[in-house]
């Protein structure tokens, strides 16, 4: 017994085209995907990028508002002021000193 098979070549011609079509189609479908990760990386390191300036421009303010309490404190605890101020209250120093044992 023979098996003839018979040459139909509109019907591989059909195949090919279908399995060129659904490569094409994954392809496709794949290259999306590749874009549109591309367009979330570049969004999030956008995003990244303006948070970390408005963390740094906050950083910034906070060391000169520090910077200018640390002056503020300085001048109300020196000598001169507390010595003024301690007169204003009716303080003085004391004369003598006595020591209790």
């Amino acid at each position: 017994m023979t098996i003839i098979h018979k040459f139909e070549p509109e019907k591989e011609k059909k195949e090919n085209i279908l399995k060129s079509r659904k490569f094409a189609g994954l392809i496709s479908v794949f290259l999306l995907g590749l874009v549109l990760a591309e367009i979330w990386a570049a969004n999030s390191l956008a995003n990244f990028g303006e948070k970390f300036s408005e963390i740094n421009n906050l950083q910034m303010s906070l060391e000169q508002e520090n910077l200018i309490l640390e002056n503020e404190i300085a001048t109300h605890s020196s000598l001169q002021n507390i010595a003024s101020r301690s007169g204003t209250l009716g303080l003085s120093s004391s004369k003598s000193v006595k020591y209790i044992r």
